[in-house]
């Protein structure tokens, strides 16, 4: 009866045994996939503002060949500067694919938020890496390089007037308007703007700024500072000349960008020239800070003809030991007075 008992246990095993071989087969196994081999459609590209919205680059890669669909393979596509070794890359994961493009505006605003400078040809470096959905079994691609040069795509400045002209009595009336258009456009940044001005045919090589801050797109100028540009530039008051003006944008990354320039013909006067008198008689005497030529007492202007802008004068209080300057504007810009007093 034992005997018979150990047979019957031998024989069930091997049937399970010999169930367990049939079945084998059956097992589904699983290939681990290869790295793709990654190409690009150009080795070089000099896009302009009228490749902004075409297609100027593709990459392509082969398939990972994982043992699934191939439709659920999962892609990381980077691209970098060179040299950085992808340690701040724009990244871009598709699924199914296996091509990615970009057009004018996308590669070129991913360059401006790098920070590099228009028109200067950059090396960069793209990879792709593939996985599963789960992100098992992740290959990384070969290398390519593109060397890419990021164009300018400026703002387009409009003046209202071509010709101003002004006067004394109406210095606060709006004269002219200048007007335009988003500089960087797709440019995710923030974009300053800067109105510059020169005398004509200088070329804006000593030019003077008047800043606009961020996403300012309109400059209303009055009559007296539509003249102030005049006169910055040299144009004598009571004469005519010719102004041009120009705005400079600039990314947060330091990109910079200028526009067409209009040009302004400005009949000029001759403007009032305010004098004031800060000094250490001030807080104790009611008339604003001590040395504070915001809060300083004005000196009336003589506005005869012949000492007019050169004549003025003043009736007030000064302690004994008092000292005091002369301020040329609300500023130590221009003073007149001892160099051992403050705004020297």
């Amino acid at each position: 009866m034992k005997l018979f008992n150990k047979l019957s246990l031998l024989l069930l095993l091997f049937v399970f045994a010999l169930a367990a071989c049939e079945k084998a087969p059956d097992l589904k196994s699983y290939k681990d996939g290869t790295a793709v081999v990654l190409s690009s459609s150009a080795a070089i590209i000099t896009p302009v503002p009228a490749d902004s919205a075409k297609v100027i680059l593709t990459l392509n890669w082969t398939s990972p060949a994982y043992a699934s669909d191939s439709i659920t393979y999962k892609y990381i596509v980077q691209l970098d500067s060179s040299t950085k070794n992808f340690s701040k890359p724009n990244t871009v994961i598709l699924t199914g694919s296996k091509s990615y493009t970009l057009t004018g505006k996308q590669l070129n605003n991913m360059l401006l938020n790098y920070g590099f400078a228009l028109g200067v040809p950059v090396d960069l470096d793209f990879r792709v890496t593939s996985s599963y959905a789960n992100n098992n079994e992740q290959y990384k691609s070969n290398v390519v390089k593109v060397k890419v040069t990021p164009y300018n795509d400026p703002s387009v400045l409009v003046t209202e007037k071509t010709s101003v002209t002004g006067t004394l009595a109406t210095a606060s009336n709006n004269s002219n308007k200048f007007s335009w258009g988003t500089a960087f456009n797709g440019y995710s940044g923030v974009v300053t703007y800067t109105l510059q001005y020169d005398s004509a045919t200088k070329n804006f090589a000593s030019s003077n700024d008047i800043a606009l801050g961020a996403s300012t797109y309109l400059k209303q100028m009055t009559e007296g500072e539509m003249n102030e540009t005049a006169l910055t530039e040299g144009v004598a008051g009571g004469t005519t000349g010719k102004i041009e003006y120009r705005v400079k944008a600039v990314t947060a990354q330091g990109a910079i960008s200028y526009s067409n320039t209009v040009s302004v013909t400005i009949a000029t006067n001759i403007p009032i020239v305010r004098m004031y008198l800060p000094g250490s008689y001030q807080g104790s005497t009611g008339n604003g800070n001590d040395w504070d030529p915001p809060t300083a007492p004005e000196l009336i202007r003589d506005l005869r003809s012949g000492v007019f802008n050169s004549m003025y004068y003043i009736y007030i209080y000064l302690p004994a030991g008092a000292q005091f300057k002369v301020s040329e504007g609300r500023a130590w810009t221009t003073a007149y007075g001892t160099a051992a007093a403050p705004g020297s």
